[in-house]
């Protein structure tokens, strides 16, 4: 079985005894959008595919604030106990 969009291929799998079929789709080479992936196994399958850009927007800003915190907190024990030893 082999899977195509648009007449390139984009994948191939094995159907098993059942009927039933599952297999790895490259959709690397395909831009943003929706597109009609067809399934060639003796009879044309069809099915929609939607390719959207993941991405995650992470920022250390707030750890860093927290380290600041737990330091400022830290030292100002330390200076508060040397005060009280002098």
């Amino acid at each position: 079985m082999i899977f195509t969009v648009a007449g390139q291929k984009i994948g191939q799998s094995t159907a098993a005894t059942g009927g039933t079929f599952n297999g790895p789709l490259d959709v690397s080479g395909l831009p943003v959008g929706t597109y009609q992936v067809e399934a060639h196994c003796g009879v044309v399958l069809y099915a929609n595919l939607d390719v959207v850009l993941a991405n995650q927007v992470y920022n250390d800003a707030s750890t860093v604030v927290i380290i600041i915190f737990f330091v400022l907190i830290g030292t100002g024990l330390f200076w508060r106990r040397l005060r009280r030893v002098n």
